[in-house]
């Protein structure tokens, strides 16, 4: 996540992509189908070569796509 010139920028974009993805269940993504999805690990990363602060936020999910055994899916 990049933001601007300001040290808490990205903490505005993090904090309204953990709202819509932190917890997130039983929805489908292309053909699998997630299960959950969370934040695992969120971490700054300083400024980059433009002055921008950026951060680093990876997200974890139980995914399973439709077989013979798991249909409903």
């Amino acid at each position: 996540i990049r933001g601007d010139a300001d040290p808490t920028s990205p903490d505005g974009i993090a904090d309204a992509i953990w709202t819509e993805l932190d917890n997130a269940a039983g929805f489908d993504l292309g053909s699998a189908h997630v299960a959950l999805m969370w934040r695992q690990t969120s971490a700054p990363l300083g400024v980059d070569s433009a002055g921008r602060w950026s951060r680093s936020e990876t997200y974890f999910l139980i995914a399973d796509r439709a077989s013979v055994n798991w249909p409903d899916y």
